[in-house]
């Protein structure tokens, strides 16, 4: 195997941990070298996954960084290399790849104020996870926190209060903490749902939700932070309800 390809595993995974802790420059410069190392390959010595997993990655740290333009034309990228693989039946799980870049997609979608978009990539990766040979909590707790999120942008608040205690139900389930989801996707969730609660005019139930996940941040810290900025998150919410 050349050099290329074996520092292609470490710099895909580096990526991902920056992703997973919020640290939006680092994985920009190590998902920038995935997809250059890339490049660099033949078209026959080129592993599909990776090509895919780097433009992934790329487009979601973007995202991460608040460069949501550029974002979208990765993960663009992203979701046409997963639809070639799954033509080809080159796909670990045709249906989990192609849902994952279409969530990404969607998230973005709403960050740049296209919720119709958004609902549209959420709805289709959902039919694709539903699909799936093995399904992943952790995936479809995420997915329905962008649904729940399109869902209140267009002002369905009952319907984005369902979708993110049912993302909060997915994402704290054992599947979920035993693959590691990220815990910002569980504060989605729970910030999601009291907002959605709010809007709905119901105060009791958003108080409650509250209590509920300053109850949860207490002890279950996000990021590095120590949970403060779930609670600050929960607190600001709940301050404009």
């Amino acid at each position: 195997m050349s050099r290329a390809l074996r520092s292609l595993p470490a710099l895909l995974r580096e990526a991902e941990v920056c992703l997973w802790r919020g640290e939006a420059a680092a994985g920009i410069a190590a998902s920038r070298e995935a997809r250059a190392v890339c490049a660099t390959l033949p078209a026959s010595a080129m592993p599909r996954r990776e090509a895919r997993l780097a433009a992934n990655l790329h487009g979601a740290l973007l995202h991460l960084a608040g460069d949501y333009d550029e974002a979208e034309e990765f993960l663009d990228e992203a979701l046409a290399l997963a639809e070639a693989a799954a033509r080809h039946g080159l796909a670990h799980d045709q249906f989990v790849c192609c849902a994952g870049a279409l969530g990404d997609l969607g998230s973005n979608a709403l960050a740049l104020g296209d919720a119709g978009k958004a609902l549209a990539c959420s709805k289709r990766a959902e039919y694709m996870l539903n699909r799936a040979y093995r399904p992943s909590h952790a995936a479809q707790g995420a997915l329905r926190v962008t649904l729940g999120l399109s869902q209140s942008a267009i002002g369905d608040h009952a319907a984005a209060l369902r979708s993110h205690q049912q993302a909060l139900a997915q994402l704290t389930s054992p599947p979920a903490i035993a693959a590691h989801a990220p815990p910002m996707w569980s504060l989605a969730a729970r910030v999601g749902a009291i907002a959605a609660a709010a809007s709905l005019g119901d105060a009791q139930t958003a108080r409650g939700l509250a209590d509920e996940a300053l109850a949860a941040s207490s002890g279950a810290p996000v990021g590095t932070d120590g949970g403060e900025v779930s609670r600050e998150a929960i607190r600001a919410v709940v301050a404009m309800a």
